[in-house]
């Protein structure tokens, strides 16, 4: 990676044509309010990496190019140049002819990138810094560049596996809140089944009840004389003996009567 040694600003925002030269090391730009001091970060952007895009930054009623070039240590010269329709890169290194990219996209072109060779850290999917510049509300160990020294030293790994295991303790607990509702949920429900012992309790005695009441059936079906075949053998018998039907029928039982047999009458009586 090359050190900038000299920077040239022309029309580009407030800058109608400003030049300044680096040393080694941190250098600090310094200045009132609305002087143009972001700006120059904004220009040393533009030409090492083609931010911001568009033309925007373009001086209103510029007589000539918006143009920023930069100066290496080794003597290599970087132009980013932009007027009307044209938009073009001239790379110009020593022993070299210049060359010109014109048609390169959003990103600069491979030589130019390989020229300076100033690169962005990249800290997260969707976050990159330039170690190498920093504006005024940046502060040099604030939390970005904290990052980038983690990045650097892999420190990172760690901090990725933390928010893993973060993330992942919060599905449980969100897991585990969503368990802890179903279970009250059941608990409410089964409040309406709770007098399902006493429920059982009452069938079984209903069923003592019904097979008691079985047994005592049995026992007076047998006692029964129609069911036991007797009675039924005597009234065969009478028939049998040339008795009358009238004779058969009174040997029926009746409820609340008492059984006697047909009173027989002599024959002048029956005349």
């Amino acid at each position: 990676m090359g050190s900038l040694r000299r920077l040239v600003i022309e029309n580009f925002q407030s800058h109608e044509r400003t030049e300044m030269e680096f040393v080694e090391g941190l250098n600090v730009i310094t200045g009132a309010s609305d002087a143009g001091k972001s700006a120059v970060i904004r220009a040393l952007r533009w030409v090492l990496f083609n931010e911001p895009r568009g033309a925007d930054f373009v001086r209103v009623s510029a007589a000539g190019p918006c143009r920023v070039m930069v100066e290496l240590e080794n003597g290599t010269c970087i132009s980013r140049e932009r007027k009307g329709n044209r938009n073009r890169y001239l790379l110009e290194e020593p022993g070299c002819e210049p060359r010109v990219f014109e048609g390169f996209g959003s990103e600069p072109p491979l030589e130019v990138l390989k020229a300076h060779g100033i690169t962005k850290v990249p800290l997260d999917t969707d976050l990159e810094v330039t170690l190498n510049l920093a504006g005024q509300l940046e502060g040099p160990f604030l939390a970005v560049r904290a990052r980038a020294i983690g990045r650097v030293s892999g420190v990172h790994i760690l901090d990725a596996a933390i928010r893993a295991a973060a993330r992942e303790a919060g599905q449980y607990l969100q897991e585990e809140k969503d368990l802890q509702e179903k279970l009250q949920r059941l608990d409410e429900e089964l409040e309406g089944f709770k007098d399902l012992p006493v429920l059982e309790q009452r069938i079984h005695e209903v069923e003592g009840i019904l097979s008691r009441a079985d047994e005592r059936e049995g026992r007076r079906a047998a006692h029964d004389p129609v069911q036991s075949g007797k009675l039924h053998g005597g009234l065969h018998r009478r028939v049998r003996r040339g008795g009358r039907a009238a004779d058969a029928r009174t040997a029926l039982p009746v409820p609340g009567r008492c059984w006697r047999p047909p009173r027989r009458f002599p024959k002048w009586q029956r005349q």
